[in-house]
């Protein structure tokens, strides 16, 4: 990826700070947390910004948000992924979440989710079972995603 010579410039990866230990540069960070206790969450962030922030029952299902070059987000609504991924230009720092579904329903939300997101890099494996919160942070047409 290209960074800003600024950014560049600074020192990267895992580091102590006054003996705590920090991941740099952390204003360029990306990060899709989900879970299911003490109730469903899921927290897709960009550089220290939280982009999606729910709780509770509504937790539950999938959410994405695309971050563009520019820092703009695109927020999945409604569940129309097409439309969303029409809006999402292709080098889109892509943040999923899916929580409280069980193994198949979230079989069938990823693979709804690949097949028309343009998400290429999203893994194709079986969810393990039991696992009721997955996530994953991508570009979207990385053909690597990490989970």
């Amino acid at each position: 990826s290209v960074r800003p010579a600024a950014v560049a410039a600074q020192p990267q990866g895992w580091m102590q700070c006054d003996g705590w230990w920090v991941d740099k540069p952390v204003s360029s960070r990306a990060t899709a947390l989900a879970g299911c206790v003490p109730e469903p969450f899921v927290v897709l962030s960009s550089n220290c910004r939280a982009l999606v922030d729910v709780r509770g029952p509504a937790a539950t299902g999938l959410h994405a948000v695309a971050v563009t070059a520019n820092g703009t987000a695109e927020v999945l609504q409604g569940g129309d992924i097409a439309a969303w991924a029409v809006r999402v230009p292709a080098e889109a720092v892509v943040l999923l979440a899916v929580v409280g579904l069980d193994k198949d329903a979230t079989q069938t939300a990823l693979a709804k989710f690949r097949s028309e997101s343009g998400c290429k890099g999203l893994p194709e494996g079986t969810v393990p079972a039991g696992c009721t919160a997955v996530s994953a942070v991508g570009r979207k047409t990385d053909s690597e995603w990490n989970t």
